[in-house]
């Protein structure tokens, strides 16, 4: 009888302790424990991730469950691996963004694409490092005003752009095999619209991008934007919003660039030399140089003029490589739509280049200021809006 009591009483200890069980909870992002009473919205005291959802299972392991921001709650029993309705549940990760105000997002988008943009240099065929037929973008600005993420920035040095983008139709950000981000489109059809090309439709704006700081800080940046365009309805595409810019601020009037421009090539361009142009040469002599609004007029040889229309070209060296006979021009204004005109008691001219002996070498750094003078004048530059043609 004893015997039997003894067998019963071992049999019932065995089952307690087959059965006994306890709770217990671990951070899904560094799989420490935590306190049992931890929920969803608290902050892990070990690596201060905020949980956003939590992860459900009743096993004997503790391993990890593959999340980054989840609350892990596991039940441990005796030895035996049990799930509950056989399934690991795993929801969604919240946005961090969705409660955020308009004006929170706007301000956080704001100053991380401009803290972390940065020059970058785009070449074709992704021949990197080789500088013939590379392009330098730099000097970013980036603001969120009306329905649009506008970006600044200087092309090669030579002129600014402008480009819109349609906060309503963001799709997602992409890094690029260069230093650089792109915003994209939800759809193939969007527009962002640049003052120099005007209007072009594309699917994305491209951003020279400090990837490495912060390799998180693009991914949100784009659930920033996911939320934001939720307050954005299709923009007026032929309705541009006015934007000032800090880089706008404080630099020279349109006065003042005009008068140190006419000064400088005054003072340093040679008083005779012989002109390449793209149909040949001339001579000029006793050059003098003025604006007439956003021309600059080049009087020589008495009763001779040269038009340039500033706005319209490209303005940059000359490099050698022609005839021996203008190896001594060494700055040149450019118009691929040969709008350089000029006068003389022979009759008029259009031509597609001018090309100037500048000594450079008279003032340290005259070339660099220079090109920055005709950079700040060309931002003075009417904007020519195309309007919207049946075919």
């Amino acid at each position: 009888m004893n015997k039997i009591l003894l067998i019963l009483f071992l049999f019932t200890i065995s089952i307690f302790s087959f059965s006994q069980s306890y709770e217990s909870k671990s951070c899904g992002k560094c799989g420490k424990s935590v306190s049992i009473y931890s929920k969803i919205g608290d902050i892990c005291p070990h690596c201060g991730v905020r949980w956003g959802y939590e992860n459900t299972s009743s096993r004997i392991s503790s391993s990890t469950i593959n999340n980054t921001s989840g609350l892990k709650q596991v039940k441990k029993i005796g030895s035996t691996n049990i799930q509950k309705n056989n399934t690991s549940k795993s929801v969604e990760v919240v946005n961090p963004f969705e409660q955020y105000s308009k004006y929170q997002l706007v301000t956080y988008i704001e100053e991380n694409l401009n803290k972390y943009s940065k020059k970058y240099i785009s070449c074709p065929d992704l021949n990197i490092g080789i500088s013939q037929g590379c392009t330098t973008y730099s000097d970013y600005e980036i603001k969120i005003d009306d329905n649009f993420l506008i970006v600044k920035y200087n092309n090669d040095d030579k002129y600014d752009e402008v480009k819109y983008f349609p906060i309503y139709n963001f799709g997602s950000i992409a890094h690029t095999l260069t230093s650089s981000i792109a915003i994209s489109s939800d759809t193939y059809k969007t527009y962002d619209y640049d003052f120099n090309s005007h209007k072009n439709q594309t699917s994305y704006v491209t951003i020279g991008f400090d990837k490495y700081s912060d390799p998180e800080v693009s991914k949100k940046i784009e659930q920033a934007l996911t939320v934001l365009k939720k307050y954005y309805s299709k923009p007026n595409i032929y309705s541009l919003p006015n934007i000032v810019f800090k880089s706008d601020m404080n630099r020279p009037s349109l006065a003042e660039t005009q008068n140190w421009i006419v000064n400088k090539l005054n003072l340093y361009t040679s008083n005779s030399f012989e002109s390449y142009l793209s149909y040949g040469s001339f001579s000029v002599k006793s050059p003098s140089f003025y604006f007439s609004g956003f021309d600059l007029i080049m009087s020589y040889n008495n009763n001779s003029k040269y038009k340039i229309p500033i706005c319209e070209c490209s303005v940059d060296k000359l490099t050698t490589g022609y005839s021996s006979v203008y190896t001594d021009n060494n700055y040149q204004f450019y118009s691929s739509k040969e709008n350089i005109v000029s006068s003389s008691s022979y009759g008029s001219n259009n031509n597609s280049q001018l090309a100037l002996k500048v000594n450079f070498h008279k003032e340290d750094n005259l070339f660099e200021r220079m090109q920055k003078a005709f950079k700040n004048l060309k931002s003075y530059c009417p904007v020519v809006q195309k309007q919207k043609e049946t075919f």
